[in-house]
């Protein structure tokens, strides 16, 4: 039998289940995008380093309390952190100890460091699942938990705006007035409430879910902005504390937010520095920016290992009751 041309016609075309989604594709071009800014900023900061660099030799620390004192923020700011995340599974039912979920989050916070800014979720949803937590159940939480962060940064960052309404005019770059920058935070604050209740509506969950969260990362913003203004008055560089809690809050949100930005590296310090610079000079600006990126990642790394010992410990210490219960001795 002769076999037509047809017969030996194979398709090129690409099957419909690998064609990418709009939304994949959506994805993907916002994840260029945080690249190109990521790029950008560390662009920028090599840049502005290498023309200040005269002026960031010329910087040192003259204060080393003040330095302590900005580590041992930071490193308390780690606990009301990872205390912000087992509460919003408390309050979806999801029996799960204090001390078993600030272990995790010690833990899987160091994976904010790796490429896409993600990994910290995925590994503590890994870890929590040894703990009986269901992958759906942490996936929820973390929806939860980014919303209260968003919250409560809007919420510090407005009330020290209202402490300080001159912090506004610096925040924005002298582009707007007090007025008109504190107007920009409310309304954040009320986009937030907003997005907050119609997610909660739709889980069918109660405020408090979200009020826990809110208030510890309320806390650790503090911390961590009055650790950042410690290190500023480290290398006798002085700032309104308002001012500085406010803008490592604007640094914060941005770095975070921008997709694929490892802990917001390089997009944080080129706010920091864009911020800093016109108040304190641009060494000092630099010098601290830097050096609160090494100090933020020492002090990560060091809680990580304390957290991994500790969970070990724990599991350790939890085997050998279960041994001991299980021994005809302990049955009597």
């Amino acid at each position: 039998m002769t076999k037509s041309p047809a017969m030996y016609h194979v398709s090129l075309q690409r099957p419909d289940s690998l064609t990418p989604s709009p939304a994949r594709r959506g994805v993907r071009a916002l994840y260029w995008l945080g690249a190109l800014l990521l790029a950008a900023s560390l662009i920028f900061v090599a840049a502005y380093a290498h023309r200040n660099w005269a002026m960031l030799a010329q910087v040192s620390i003259s204060n080393s309390k003040m330095l302590v004192l900005a580590i041992l923020l930071y490193a308390v700011s780690h606990f009301s952190t990872a205390l912000s995340w087992p509460f919003v599974l408390r309050g979806m039912s999801i029996p799960v100890s204090l001390r078993t979920g600030v272990q995790i989050g010690f833990v899987s916070q160091i994976g904010k460091y790796l490429p896409g800014n993600v990994a910290h979720y995925f590994g503590r949803a890994t870890l929590a699942a040894n703990s009986g937590v269901p992958l759906l159940s942490s996936g929820t939480s973390t929806a939860v938990e980014i919303i209260a962060a968003l919250f409560a940064a809007a919420i510090v960052g407005a009330t020290a705006l209202v402490i300080d309404p001159e912090a506004a005019q610096f925040l924005a770059l002298r582009l707007m007035n007090a007025f008109q920058a504190t107007t920009t935070i409310l309304a954040a604050l009320a986009a937030g409430v907003l997005a907050l209740g119609t997610y909660l509506y739709w889980k069918r969950y109660s405020i408090v879910v979200v009020l826990a969260p809110t208030l510890f990362l309320a806390v650790s913003f503090t911390l961590s902005g009055l650790s950042f203004a410690a290190l500023l008055a480290s290398i006798d560089a002085t700032s309104p504390t308002a001012t500085i809690i406010a803008l490592f809050v604007v640094a914060w949100v941005i770095g975070f937010i921008v997709p694929g930005a490892p802990a917001g590296i390089g997009i944080r310090e080129a706010i920091l520095i864009g911020f800093l610079a016109p108040q304190i000079g641009g060494g000092p600006a630099l010098a601290c920016s830097l050096l609160h990126r090494v100090l933020t990642a020492g002090v990560d790394a060091a809680v990580a290992i304390f957290g991994y010992t500790w969970l070990h410990l724990s599991k350790k210490k939890k085997s050998a009751k279960d041994v001991l219960s299980g021994s005809p001795t302990s049955q009597g």
